[in-house]
């Protein structure tokens, strides 16, 4: 058996030499898909017998090098934008290699991660700094006064978050289980392809059902309609049914609308309903203290916030994060056994509910604070903002593309131009080009339905449509970058007819 901890000074060079030689592969990929490697790896994975005997180690690596590297995405590619996560940030990658190699399991300080816990408590209360929540001067003395907690992914933090609402509108539901729930439970999300579908999957676990999920319309620029959300509030109030949360989603995956939080926190005061902030795009704005109003940050507005560092913050996975504007609500779900999760202590398995083992992820937001600083991310931010405009400007002057929306942060949704097709066709054309342009490997965009709130198109406002998506993921792009791959956009349009 390979030990790392038996190898020698001359075998440890030697693996991280290989390791070397996979990560510079990796990074310097001619183009972000190759579907022939694609196609083979998985044609060979499907082959492969399970091994009743091992090999060695070198054996493995060229495995490893040959069968499942070659057909891998390349997200940190300049011309992957389909999405925003390209955990491209040099910090954060040395970061999460010690991760896996130090070993550290969040569940516990003693025995478990002795500092690593501290470096948690940390990030968290940098983060609630940020924002403008009430933190204590340092690290809290214990986990539950923490507020927030690293989490595997925004669906887990979503869910979390209305895990909170719900305890909160039905504090007897711990001990008593859905029984407590005397009255029906609404939760209200935004409307069709803007709402996520964690929404809908939380409703689900936590014993809301899906069926009480209440879409509210979206307004002129994909934002929840605030006269629908109060007539809807109004309306479930009028049944007998208990308002429990409205989730507002600050950046969704589509388009990065980010809706108006203030105003939404007026109407959830004025109905004593939960706000949770789907903020796994948005999040980012933690980092831009210009992002305010009324003297307070715009997420501040939020009873509980999810945000995903390894979305647009570089990154990589994963790296979520649930915060709770006033602690003890997270302290009210979470639990501890007192003999691996002691009460009362630092230990942050007391407050991550669905979570038992917890990997060392809040060493690679660490690591980017300490890299970039708050001003360091904060210019990314408006960089990036500004090259999506730059994005938005060129296919907007396009002979083929219209974008079907001014971006708020770093997503720009388009379509080609509908000339004479219907919306069907349209859609039709649109996954076309999505589709060659994946196989082809040199440009990946996304491919989503949307909804036309904004009225661009002639089909009438509403009309679901499926588009093209883009997403900015760094700020190293350049004029001639975003012209090269919008030639190559044309171009493939101009060969498939």
């Amino acid at each position: 058996m390979d030990h790392l901890d038996s190898f020698s000074d001359e075998l440890l060079r030697s693996f991280f030499d290989e390791l070397r030689l996979d990560t510079q592969n990796f990074l310097h990929a001619a183009t972000p898909f190759d579907e022939t490697a694609y196609r083979t790896n998985v044609a060979a994975l499907k082959a492969k017998p399970l091994p009743l005997q091992g090999r060695p180690l070198q054996d493995v690596i060229h495995d490893i090098r040959g069968t499942i590297l070659p057909g891998s995405i390349h997200q940190h590619h300049k011309n992957y934008i389909a999405f925003p996560d390209k955990g491209s940030y040099a910090a954060a990658q040395y970061a999460a290699m010690l991760s896996a190699f130090t070993n550290q399991n969040l569940i516990a300080d003693a025995k478990s991660a002795p500092t690593a816990t501290y470096v948690e408590m940390l990030v968290i209360s940098w983060l609630r700094e940020l924002i403008g929540y009430k933190t204590s001067s340092g690290i809290p003395a214990h986990a539950l006064d923490l507020g927030g907690a690293m989490v595997t992914g925004g669906t887990l933090a979503n869910t979390l978050g209305l895990l909170g609402a719900r305890q909160h509108a039905y504090p007897e539901s711990k001990t008593e289980g859905m029984m407590a729930l005397r009255k029906t439970p609404k939760i209200f999300v935004a409307g069709s392809t803007i709402s996520h579908y964690s929404h809908y999957g939380a409703s689900w676990w936590l014993g809301f059902g899906t069926d009480n999920v209440v879409e509210v319309a979206c307004d002129s620029q994909g934002r929840m309609d605030q006269t629908d959300l109060s007539r809807k509030l109004a309306d479930s109030l009028s049944r007998g049914a208990q308002p429990v949360a409205i989730v507002a989603v600050m950046g969704d995956s589509r388009t990065n609308t980010l809706e108006d939080l203030p105003g939404l926190y007026h109407i959830s005061q004025r109905f004593g309903v939960w706000l949770h902030a789907d903020a796994c795009h948005g999040g980012v704005l933690a980092f831009d203290q210009q992002a305010t109003t009324a003297g307070k940050h715009i997420l501040s507005y939020a009873d509980s916030i999810a945000m995903d560092p390894h979305k647009q913050l570089g990154a990589p996975y994963s790296s979520s994060v649930i915060l709770f504007k006033d602690p003890k609500h997270l302290a009210a779900i979470g639990s501890s056994t007192d003999i691996t999760i002691a009460r009362g202590s630092s230990d942050i398995g007391q407050i991550t509910p669905f979570l038992g083992s917890k990997p060392f992820d809040a060493l690679k937001l660490y690591a980017l604070f300490e890299a970039l600083g708050v001003d360091g991310i904060c210019k990314s931010i408006h960089a990036r903002q500004q090259i999506t405009k730059h994005w938005h400007t060129l296919l907007a002057e396009s002979e083929h593309f219209m974008p079907l929306h001014t971006p708020d942060l770093f997503a720009q949704a388009f379509t080609l131009k509908p000339g004479r097709m219907n919306a069907d066709q349209l859609s039709e054309k649109n996954a076309q080009l999505h589709d060659t342009l994946y196989t082809n490997g040199t440009v990946v965009v996304n491919k989503f339905s949307l909804r036309d709130y904004r009225n661009l198109l002639p089909y009438g406002r509403g009309n679901k449509i499926t588009c093209l998506g883009s997403t900015i993921g760094s700020d190293a792009y350049t004029d001639d970058d975003l012209r090269a791959m919008l030639h190559v956009l044309e171009q493939t349009t101009t060969d498939i007819g």
